[in-house]
């Protein structure tokens, strides 16, 4: 006949793992188990799609041409626009950074912080009328030029997009200086 053990010891395997010891294998178990199920946050993945556009989205494809505008205050830039889907809207850190594919420079950057609008279908929205502005745009006019986008949101994603366009423009007669970076304005005092 059977008799269950009514001794006031624990059993020999909780005997083994005492306070901090048991809860670290259970925490052990949790980590191994989210990972196992490979699991994520459960939020689709982040978007981003480049464009120009001031008052309306116009996709950008490789190859795109995309117009050199001569600003009020004598500078020269290009308009570019976003459509992000799946990204938290407000104060969304954008850095655009634009370079000739043949040698690269000149560089120029620009970081700044947008609330993005929404758009008819939920979880998605745009930017439009981003002035990048080119310090030494004789360097681009005609050029394959290689635009980046970084997009980074509240909750920690990050979404990048890229095109190579041609710049177009007027002739201008001031010849490309090989040591003209925005990086480097930027940078000086």
């Amino acid at each position: 006949m059977y008799t269950p053990d009514t001794s006031p010891t624990p059993p020999r395997w909780r005997r083994r793992l005492r306070g901090g010891a048991r809860r670290a294998c259970l925490s052990l178990g949790l980590a191994l188990t989210i990972i196992a199920c490979g699991c994520g946050d459960g939020a689709p993945d982040a978007e981003l799609e480049l464009g120009t556009g001031g008052a309306a989205f116009s996709p950008l494809s490789d190859g795109d041409r995309v117009s050199l505008t001569e600003g009020p205050q004598g500078g020269y830039h290009i308009l570019l626009a976003l459509r992000a889907r799946h990204v938290v809207p407000a104060r969304a850190h954008v850095t655009v950074v634009v370079h000739p594919v043949a040698g690269g420079r000149p560089r120029q950057s620009l970081a700044l912080i947008i609330d993005l609008m929404p758009l008819g279908d939920p979880g998605s929205y745009e930017a439009l009328g981003i002035l990048t502005v080119l310090s030494a745009p004789q360097c681009f006019v005609g050029q394959r030029t290689q635009v980046e986008v970084t997009l980074s949101d509240a909750a920690g994603r990050t979404v990048q997009a890229e095109r190579s366009v041609v710049i177009e423009g007027p002739a201008l007669a001031d010849a490309c200086p090989v040591d003209t970076t925005a990086d480097a304005a930027l940078a000086a005092p």
